[in-house]
């Protein structure tokens, strides 16, 4: 038994994580506080000596780049469903000619995911058509659990406070908008909708978005539509940048043309 407080106890929580880090040993525990009593240490914690942050969530290992594309896949379509008290898992959604969308997607983060999407056809309520869509889930995890509370604490998804220390790579950005953001060819204009969010949560994406990627933006209230970021055309060529070092054919109608 660990003795809380001590300096042995640190030295041990530390050789811990760095041989999780190097896969030297798999922690099996039913309580985690029994091996990490000190506070920072943690199978969701930075891993020592690494120069990204690996969390780890019963064997699944989640590395800084593919949290980003975690959070813009959360930020945009995506939905994180409770599965039990610290447990949630991710679903992805799109119509059914986005297919390579969504593949690409699960492929950016393998260790999520096991089998293959399924085809699902949707009747709308009021107009009777037939909407066919494709849908695939994770398996839960409480690493998904803990993203969970982080973007819907109160039940309703939210832009937290802390969103620029988790949207921190170009790909969490990218996925963002092929979701939710859209070019207009005619007056050359880019919006990213942030749905029904507070003019606080809308401050908070628009302040991240300039802290971590330098992309001006204006917050516009688009009434039913909720809030939107409209990007001038100065910032183009940033934007049309980002997007083409995540190419996905399929969502490439998203690309600003930069050479009008």
């Amino acid at each position: 038994m660990l003795s809380d407080g001590s300096g042995d106890t640190e030295l041990v929580c530390q050789e811990l994580c760095k041989a999780l880090a190097d896969r030297q040993i798999r922690l099996i525990t039913v309580n985690p506080k029994t091996v990490f009593p000190l506070k920072g240490f943690s199978i969701f914690g930075n891993t020592v000596g690494s120069r990204q942050m690996i969390r780890y969530s019963y064997g699944v290992k989640i590395n800084k780049i593919q949290e980003s594309a975690l959070v813009g896949m959360v930020l945009g379509d995506a939905y994180l469903q409770k599965t039990g008290t610290h447990n949630a898992r991710l679903r992805l959604e799109h119509q059914a000619d986005h297919h390579a969308y969504l593949v690409w997607k699960t492929h950016l983060i393998p260790q999520l995911f096991q089998g293959k999407p399924v085809f699902l056809e949707r009747v709308h309520p009021k107009t009777h058509r037939t909407y066919s869509y494709i849908r695939q889930q994770s398996n839960a995890s409480p690493y998904l659990g803990k993203m969970r509370k982080l973007f819907y604490g109160s039940g309703k998804k939210k832009i937290p406070e802390s969103l620029s220390k988790w949207l921190t790579a170009t790909i969490g950005f990218a996925i963002w908008f092929y979701d939710d953001g859209y070019y207009y060819v005619r007056d050359r204009s880019l919006y990213l909708y942030l749905g029904t969010v507070s003019m606080r949560e809308a401050e908070i994406a628009q302040a991240t978005l300039l802290k971590n990627f330098n992309l001006q933006s204006t917050i516009l209230d688009k009434k039913r539509k909720g809030f939107a970021l409209y990007f001038p055309v100065s910032e183009r060529t940033k934007i049309s940048k980002m997007l083409k070092t995540h190419p996905v054919p399929v969502m490439a109608y998203k690309i600003p043309d930069t050479t009008a």
